[in-house]
């Protein structure tokens, strides 16, 4: 009888068979208490008793009768099955362990992709308002010289107007200085009242040209001046939108 020395773990249907088997040939009815033991079933009997040993499980006292050492082999036996279902259920237990790990795992790889991806975007959008706002600087800068230029230039006109002005009232007050010195050396009739007429119709004419080209002088660089406010309210407003999408953004 080889059936221990085959596995680490008996079958417990063979060995329920050979205990049948051997307690039918060994039976108190037809043999004695202490009947003498194979030699054969001895030696797996002692190997099958080291193995359960080593398990934590009694070991088998040779020196018993038969029938005690075959129900201490089957109390064994029953033991190391139970040992065994309890290895199999934490087995089973840590591999269910082990699928719900690995799926916790692959959703905080894919959480941690898609915080990397809008990472990435927010870069983007960082990097596109930082040029945004370079661009902006550049062209209020550019307002701000052109507003500088424009107000210098309409500072010039008025001076240069101012001049024309002042030029003209000397002119007027000149020519009326004239006037008076004629009409003290000649009488007043030297000088008629058409040739006043005249005179003073050629001071106006020239007066109403000279304040036409200040009026549309003025006018233009009014228009230009509004122009660049308007601009400038532009800029504010492309500046505020640009801050309040980063705000949102971040």
């Amino acid at each position: 009888m080889h059936f221990f020395a085959s596995s680490a773990f008996p079958d417990l249907e063979e060995v329920a068979r050979e205990l049948e088997k051997i307690e039918g040939k060994y039976s108190p009815k037809t043999t004695k208490k202490h009947c003498k033991m194979p030699m054969e079933l001895r030696d797996n009997l002692t190997v099958l008793s080291k193995e359960f040993d080593s398990f934590g499980l009694p070991s088998i006292d040779m020196e018993n009768p038969l029938i005690e050492i075959l129900k201490d082999v089957v109390k064994c036996s029953r033991d190391l099955a139970q040992i065994h279902r309890n290895t199999l259920n934490i087995i089973q237990d840590k591999n269910i362990q082990n699928v719900v790990q690995r799926n916790r795992h692959k959703e905080l790889y894919d959480k941690y992709d898609d915080s990397l991806s809008h990472i990435d975007k927010l870069r983007e959008t960082c990097m596109d308002m930082k040029n945004n706002k370079h661009s902006l600087v550049k062209d209020i800068k550019e307002l701000k010289q052109r507003d500088r230029i424009h107000q210098d230039e309409m500072a010039n006109l008025k001076r240069v107007n101012n001049a024309k002005l002042h030029s003209l009232e000397r002119k007027v007050q000149a020519l009326n200085a004239e006037i008076d010195r004629l009409k003290e050396l000649c009488g007043e009739d030297i000088v008629s009242e058409c040739t006043k007429n005249e005179l003073a119709l050629k001071l106006l004419k020239k007066h109403k040209v000279d304040e036409g080209i200040y009026k549309s002088t003025i006018h233009t660089l009014q228009e230009r001046n509004r122009e660049l406010r308007d601009q400038m309210l532009n800029l504010k407003e492309d500046i505020i939108l640009a801050r309040a999408h980063k705000s949102s953004a971040s």
